[in-house]
């Protein structure tokens, strides 16, 4: 009776302990056994099928992952994986993850962010960091996010793998019963870093033409900037190639006058080389001009409250400048002092009502130039 009585305790305990043994493999493989299930290298080459069993009691285990197909060194990775069964209901669902590089197939760098709910981070004593389940999850969406930690981003992987697997599981405590995926992975090139950071692009109409400026907010291995003109925004060439600061954490001007402009809309972008050849190109701007043979300018054309004029004169001389709205009526005139050279006069037109006006110069020397201006 007493030895029955041994055997039964000794019964009990040890399936106790294996009850415990296995009930603790739903708080996560890496926090439980130290050892991660997803086919990623370093490990010991066992997945979640091993246990639960592949195409088992809930049949086949999918794994829709959601990414996109490249990711960041500098800005955070967001991740989505649905789980789902072929046959029946599972209690629940477990999942873990690793990132990885593909070419050396040593753990990524990294800090996981935003997880949810049914998700927590492992650290094996090897360094290798798993996004697991942290009980059995009774939904079946994980998501995460992730940042690397690479102080440059130049260092960062140039591919990774992501490797994960699942889990559909009963509430029984062990593994029978189960169902369990292969390995999956995805692969994901890292997107290319911009060499600079653009903090302003912008064109102006001046008298020569329309001026180009553009503020870096930093640099990193930037070679050159190439600055492209469209006229109708679509077929875009080179019009001026200028150094670069290389690498530079303090805001950067750049300035440049385009004189070759054309009368209308002109579209400008640029180019951004870096050191090793790679470029990016920068959002569109657009510029309208307007200029006669004569070397009379005026803008901005269209105009709100005023409008500036500039015109080059061959000689020293009195000159006179008039508007005309389009039935030929005189609605401003005065005399203006013509100057050999670059000559520039502002003209007020707030009061004026929105319309087409024309702008006549006229001097002895100078002759007579007629240029047409918008009031809107």
């Amino acid at each position: 009776m007493i030895l029955r009585t041994i055997y039964t305790i000794f019964f009990c305990m040890s399936l106790f302990a294996l009850m415990v043994l296995l009930t603790a493999r739903s708080s996560g493989p890496a926090s439980a056994l130290g050892q991660g299930y997803t086919g990623a290298p370093g490990e010991v080459g066992t997945t979640c099928s091993t246990c639960h069993g592949l195409n088992a009691n809930y049949g086949l285990i999918n794994i829709l992952a959601q990414a996109l197909p490249e990711y960041s060194p500098t800005d955070p990775n967001n991740y989505q994986f649905l789980v789902s069964n072929t046959v029946g209901f599972p209690f629940g669902f477990g999942f873990q993850a690793i990132a990885v590089d593909a070419a050396t197939g040593t753990p990524v760098d990294l800090t996981y962010t935003n997880l949810s709910s049914n998700l927590k981070v492992t650290t094996l004593p090897d360094g290798r960091k798993y996004v697991e389940h942290n009980s059995t999850s009774g939904t079946n969406v994980f998501t995460f996010s992730f940042v690397t930690n690479y102080p440059n981003p130049q260092d960062a992987p140039d591919k990774i793998n992501i490797h994960f697997a699942a889990t559909a599981v009963n509430s029984n405590g062990m593994n029978n019963g189960d169902s369990g995926s292969l390995g999956n992975m995805i692969t994901q090139d890292k997107t290319s870093l911009l060499p600079v950071v653009l903090a302003d692009f912008k064109a102006t109409s001046v008298r020569k033409g329309i001026q180009l400026d553009w503020l870096t907010e930093t640099e990193q291995d930037s070679d050159y900037f190439v600055l492209e003109h469209a006229a109708n925004g679509i077929d875009f060439r080179p019009i001026e190639t200028l150094n670069a600061a290389g690498d530079s954490q303090v805001r950067q001007n750049y300035t440049y006058t385009h004189t070759q402009a054309v009368n209308g809309s002109n579209y400008y972008r640029l180019n951004m080389v870096d050191f090793d050849g790679k470029s990016v190109y920068s959002h569109i701007v657009v510029e309208r001009f307007s200029s006669t043979d004569g070397g009379v300018t005026v803008f901005p054309n269209p105009a709100h409250t005023h409008t500036e004029i500039y015109l080059t004169s061959f000689a020293n001389e009195d000159g006179t400048l008039e508007v005309y709205d389009l039935s030929g009526r005189l609605i401003h005139q005065n005399a203006i002092q013509l100057t050999e050279g670059d000559n520039y006069f502002k003209v007020d037109c707030n009061d004026w009502i929105p319309n087409h006006y024309f702008v006549r110069i006229s001097g002895e020397q100078f002759g007579e130039e007629l240029i047409q201006m918008v009031k809107k």
